[in-house]
């Protein structure tokens, strides 16, 4: 009698060991599934890196709106040397500024 429980109970244990490893297996090919469904997701950036990404083009916008201001203001000056250019007399003193470009400031 003593041999046949000892029997049944390595029976059982080795069901319950069985049926473990199997649980074990299907989880690790399900989690292999889903890491080869979150490797083929398109790549996002992080928070930080959004942000940072957003300061940077920021500040590229306003160098080149202030770039824009500063082409229009040489222009100008290569317009009022022309005129100088071309004779004494040919720039008025009295002559306004012009009209300075939006965003220009001093």
């Amino acid at each position: 009698m003593e041999l046949n429980l000892n029997v049944a109970l390595a029976l059982i244990g080795g069901v319950l060991l069985g049926g473990l490893v199997a649980y074990i297996r299907y989880e690790l090919i399900s989690l292999r599934k889903q890491l080869a469904e979150l490797k083929a997701l398109p790549k996002r950036h992080t928070y930080a890196t959004s942000a940072g990404l957003e300061d940077a083009l920021a500040v590229l916008i306003d160098i080149q709106f202030r770039r824009d201001a500063e082409s229009a203001r040489l222009a100008q000056a290569l317009e009022i040397l022309r005129q100088v250019r071309g004779g004494p007399q040919n720039y008025s003193q009295d002559r306004p500024a012009g009209h300075r470009p939006e965003g220009w400031e001093q």
